[in-house]
């Protein structure tokens, strides 16, 4: 079903029910849940939603060879990828960044305590990433060719299979990507 027959359905039954009689009843001044275009949007993954369609084209362009890379940073729970703000100026740039998503974002009634030292759980997370593989800090902070892709996604995986939510059990693409990086269960 979509949004906006739910919207629409909920709007008719508050119309009937609750509103007094009026001769102008049907000006959308006076309806407060007049539907907009943006209601009929949802999105997913953890492209930036600001400029995704730039970043989903030049992450396309980058990982075409590799699918699996380019939907682990699409579905990546905990980064979100983005331009840099040079690149927000002038697309030509093609800079990009991945940004820690923080714990507020998925429990904004968590305490501020709890929500740093979430947030600092996932940083040590990502240190322990570049340790491992030898990275120097901050290289997720100016991604521009096909090997900053790659390990952004290997980044994503990994933060994916440590983070603070325990993560579903593996189906076939998890398998898949599980095997390439050596991740095994």
């Amino acid at each position: 079903m979509r949004i906006s027959e739910v919207q629409n359905f909920a709007l008719n039954s508050l119309n009937k029910c609750c509103k007094p009689r009026k001769s102008n009843e049907n000006i959308s001044s006076n309806n407060s849940l007049e539907r907009s275009p943006m209601m009929d949007t949802v999105s997913f993954g953890k492209f930036d939603k600001t400029y995704e369609k730039l970043v989903k084209r030049f992450a396309g362009v980058r990982l075409i060879n590799n699918r699996a890379y380019y939907r682990a940073l699409q579905d990546s729970i905990y980064l979100n990828l983005k331009p840099t703000e040079t690149t927000k100026r002038n697309p030509e740039n093609d800079v990009y960044e991945l940004e820690l998503v923080s714990l507020r974002e998925f429990r904004p009634e968590a305490t501020q305590k709890r929500i740093q030292e979430a947030d600092e759980l996932m940083q040590s997370h990502i240190d322990d990433f570049n340790e491992i593989y030898g990275y120097t800090s901050g290289w997720e902070k100016k991604l521009t060719s096909t090997e900053d892709f790659e390990r952004a996604a290997e980044l994503a995986i990994y933060l994916d299979n440590n983070g603070y939510f325990p993560k579903d059990q593996p189906g076939e693409d998890d398998w898949f990507k599980n095997r390439l990086f050596g991740l095994d269960y």
